[in-house]
């Protein structure tokens, strides 16, 4: 019943809460996905330049004219019948997919992570 009442809607979550730390993935995530249904699509933006914010996640705004890129990693899937153990595993996946997708991101803008 749960999985009809999301039929076809996208839910936005930042994975690592919002308390952080940074680039941490809180279980949320994957609670939701195991109860939904619902893939999990990771999206990885870096950009050239931009004002940081001096909070805990260094929260970017991308400046005028700023070049960026936004990166997808592939959908990741959470059985329904997912034990904890797999969905640490599962959180730990996400997370180097998102690492890897912001790596990328600003290699790409020939620039250093900024982490």
């Amino acid at each position: 019943m749960r999985t009809r009442l999301l039929a076809g809607e996208s839910i936005v979550i930042t994975p690592d809460g919002p308390i952080g730390p940074r680039h941490s993935i809180n279980a949320g995530i994957t609670w939701l996905a195991k109860e939904t249904g619902l893939p999990i699509l990771t999206a990885g933006v870096t950009c050239d330049r931009a004002w940081r914010l001096r909070s805990w996640d260094g929260h970017m705004i991308p400046k005028l004219r700023a070049k960026l890129v936004l990166l997808y990693g592939e959908p990741i899937r959470v059985p329904t019948d997912a034990n904890e153990e797999q969905l640490a595993e599962i959180s730990l996946r996400i997370r180097k997919q998102l690492l890897a997708s912001e790596s990328k991101g600003y290699e790409m803008l020939g620039l250093p992570c900024d982490w």
